[in-house]
């Protein structure tokens, strides 16, 4: 039975070997591309960096010298590996998620006024709209695009409808959602909705709810919590 890992493609097969280590049997199906966008360096004079998602930081396309004296403020470790990789070696906090990061940079005792928030072409308003409603002041630099993929691959499509996927990760409210569209779309919706759906968060299960008949949720927002999860899970026969 296999285990679906709906995610970029880079991340998918870092997954894909935890997965084998549990003696699961991964299936690679990445619904969002991540392109960069080439987007200049910018202009202005910033006192912090934020960050919610690695590609951010992995994505940029200009010499980030000039940004690598700048507090980053960071949502997840893998975004701070991803900072640190560049050159970005002062991090002010590394949060478990954006409303978190958030109490961080309102509560930092360093002082600052000006933020430049590198994030996606699609993201959550939360960190910007938190910024500007304390009276700081936060401009966005879109590094990146997830470009949605237009439907699933033959064989996740063949594997869902004989009842050969036993469950499915999802990473994104936005990949959930799309995943959701596509399945409907092939006309799959039935046995799709009888896999096991293990979502890494509250905001990425939303699109499941009333879609999944057994959805699971991280206790945290990381991948160990979502592979724990799928370890409790007794391993299902494809004729069961």
């Amino acid at each position: 039975m296999g285990v679906l890992v709906l995610r970029a493609a880079m991340q998918a097969e870092c997954t894909a070997a935890r997965l084998m280590r549990l003696g699961r049997e991964p299936v690679l199906a990445p619904l969002l591309e991540i392109v960069a966008t080439h987007a200049p360096a910018p202009s202005s004079t910033y006192d912090v960096l934020v960050a919610t998602s690695r590609h951010a930081l992995e994505t940029l396309s200009f010499d980030a010298e000039a940004l690598c004296g700048l507090k980053l403020f960071a949502v997840g470790e893998r975004t701070a590996a991803a900072a640190r990789a560049r050159g970005f070696l002062n991090i002010g906090a590394v949060a478990k998620d954006a409303s978190s990061l958030l109490n961080d940079l309102l509560g930092s005792p360093h002082r600052w006024s000006r933020a430049l928030y590198l994030a996606g072409l699609s993201r959550r308003p939360d960190i910007e709209l938190g910024l500007k409603q304390a009276g700081r002041h936060v401009d966005v630099l879109v590094t990146y695009e997830a470009r949605a993929a237009s439907n699933l691959p033959s064989r996740v499509v063949e594997m869902i409808r004989t009842s050969e996927i036993e469950a499915a990760l999802h990473y994104s409210q936005r990949s959930a959602a799309l995943f959701v569209k596509l399945v409907r779309d092939a006309g799959l919706e039935t046995p799709a909705s009888k896999i096991i759906h293990v979502a890494i968060s509250q905001n990425a299960a939303a699109p499941l709810r009333g879609f999944a008949c057994d959805l699971r949720v991280a206790a945290s927002p990381d991948e160990a919590s979502l592979l724990a999860i799928l370890g409790r899970a007794p391993q299902r026969r494809a004729d069961s």
